[in-house]
């Protein structure tokens, strides 16, 4: 029989106790002071028949095993009866100390240095390598994930970050997690116990999760990072992923304008309908295009109240917030940050800070000790991994929300009209425009196309899309008379269904038609050129369009 690690430790009434592989024994008799006799724990109320015999000196070690376990170890059995013996103890010495302090006492490590994580803590419940690394001394990370979500965190084009204090063992200052779509569904896929939030801790994050990856022969340098507006983070990325894109979370940049209105009192004015659009107005800001935001805040500056309104210093305090911080040029937050034109996916990352709230609700405490935290995201991981296994059975992911999915298809209604040409920011639907011309592909794209092509060896090939006119749905009401040879005589007119050629909105809707087939294919349309659409899946796909005719390389 191999050699099995003993610890002892005393039950309440003062007995000696023994656990060996992550099962607790007590003892039934005693031989000679040498030779103990033990059962399972459990033996009494479940009728557990495994048991043991120690042989206690020099130090104690298992001599005969016989029955099987009919229950699952449990690895934190132990540590609570240490620890109930050793509170026992403090407050029988330290009389004068309160049992909630000594209980603090007892519970907390000493420093981050003493923390070790071993064992079955270092596993997860299907007995699969669950911590990533352990790196440092007092200034200690540590980091959870399997080799599974690590794998998909790697692949992954996006990734969304945030951090929460409230569940976080006393020695560690916050729980960072990462979260990414797969398959449609947002999972959380690695967690990190942080010991503080200074730029150069996130970069040591970011260092340790790509020398990890170099180890298991993968890259981790997503093309997206999404975040909140935490400088230290973004500063680290900036460092670390130099050529990667950082977004801040929309609700976020809202939440902030919005705190500066309550800030500055201009809540009272918010009914008046001048206030009530300015406000608004800079909300939206975040969903216009780049090199439309001056004009943008040109139109709001002028439309917003006069001089001779009640609000009007405050709403001067507020435009001034707004440009210093949001629209300068050599602002903290730059307008790439914010700007989420032509986002029509995740916007914020509410999903990761639903999570935390959905984790603090479960744990219903303040800052636990490490272990349970340990156990808790153990059956986080558990949990996402049968989400995941269920996808790939083929269940579909979760629905979007009717009232998220009617915002998101009327945002892409708007963008598909300004991206026409024909609407500005001062004109009003249905009175002084309508959409007419389909986009056509810029010949720097073209070019761009052909050189990568090229170089990657792309296979170009080149389409046109026979009665492409005739696809298109009608969203204005157009009416003609009936064709000739079915005219019933009524004086009645048809309704058009679907555009026809001649029709002036005919290229308009065609383009929003061919535009919502390629979304549905996957395609993700570019915000460089709104005429070039990606697939960024196994193997690449570009896809140009100029009105009907396309080129594509894949």
């Amino acid at each position: 029989m191999s050699v099995m690690a003993v610890k002892e430790v005393l039950s309440a009434k003062g007995k000696p106790q023994f656990f060996v592989e992550n099962y607790l024994y007590e003892v039934e008799k005693t031989v000679g002071g040498r030779t103990s006799y033990c059962r399972c724990i459990k033996q009494r109320r479940d009728g557990c028949p495994a048991r043991i015999t120690i042989l206690r000196w020099p130090e104690p070690m298992v001599q005969r095993q016989t029955g099987e376990h009919t229950h699952a170890p449990d690895t934190g059995e132990f540590i609570r009866r240490q620890a109930s013996a050793q509170m026992k103890d403090a407050v029988l010495e330290k009389q004068d100390k309160g049992v909630k302090r000594v209980h603090s006492e007892v519970l907390a490590e000493e420093s981050r240095t003493d923390i070790v994580v071993e064992g079955l803590y270092g596993k997860t419940l299907s007995d699969e390598d669950f911590l990533l690394f352990d790196d440092g001394l007092e200034d200690k990370i540590l980091a959870f994930g399997t080799d599974e979500m690590f794998s998909i965190l790697c692949e992954s084009p996006t990734v969304f970050m945030d951090g929460t204090f409230k569940v976080v063992p006393h020695l560690f200052l916050q729980l960072y997690t990462i979260h990414s779509f797969h398959k449609g569904q947002m999972f959380p896929l690695v967690f990190f116990l942080l010991p503080d939030k200074t730029k150069e801790t996130y970069r040591r994050m970011f260092s340790l999760l790509k020398n990890h990856a170099d180890a298991k022969g993968m890259v981790f340098a997503p093309r997206t990072f999404q975040l909140d507006y935490e400088v230290a983070t973004l500063r680290a990325i900036q460092l670390e992923f130099p050529l990667s894109e950082i977004k801040g979370c929309n609700f976020h940049f809202s939440q902030s304008l919005w705190r500066k209105v309550q800030h500055l009192g201009l809540v009272s004015h918010y009914n008046d309908p001048s206030v009530k659009k300015l406000i608004r107005s800079c909300f939206a800001l975040s969903l216009v295009p780049l090199d439309r935001i001056d004009d943008a805040w040109l139109g709001i500056d002028a439309e917003s109240p006069a001089a001779d309104h009640p609000a009007y210093e405050r709403v001067g305090v507020f435009k001034e917030y707004v440009i210093n911080t949001w629209l300068e040029n050599g602002s903290v937050f730059p307008r790439s940050l914010w700007n989420h034109y032509r986002n029509f996916g995740a916007r914020t990352t509410n999903h990761v800070e639903a999570w935390h709230s959905a984790l603090s609700r479960t744990i219903r405490k303040e800052h636990v000790n490490l272990f349970q935290l340990i156990n808790f995201l153990k059956k986080q991981e558990d949990k996402g991994r049968a989400d995941r296994l269920l996808l790939q059975a083929g269940q579909a992911p979760p629905r979007l929300s009717s009232k998220y999915k009617s915002l998101n298809d009327r945002l892409i209604r708007l963008t598909d009209e300004f991206e026409s040409g024909a609407k500005s920011y001062n004109q009003v639907a249905g009175r002084d425009f309508q959409g007419l011309y389909a986009p056509v592909a810029r010949f720097e794209t073209i070019r761009t196309l052909l050189a990568v092509s090229a170089q990657e060896a792309l296979t170009l090939c080149q389409f046109d899309v026979a009665a492409a006119f005739l696809h298109s749905d009608l969203r204005e009401e157009i009416y003609t008379p009936q064709p000739e040879g079915f005219d019933d005589g009524s004086g009645r007119a048809c309704e058009l269904l679907k555009a026809c050629y001649g029709l002036k909105q005919a290229p308009k809707e065609f383009n929003s038609k061919i535009k919502k087939c390629f979304r549905e294919l996957g395609l993700n349309q570019s915000t460089s050129d709104p005429c070039m659409f990606l697939y960024e899946g196994p193997k690449r796909l570009v896809v140009v369009l100029y009105v009907d005719d396309g080129i594509t390389g894949a």
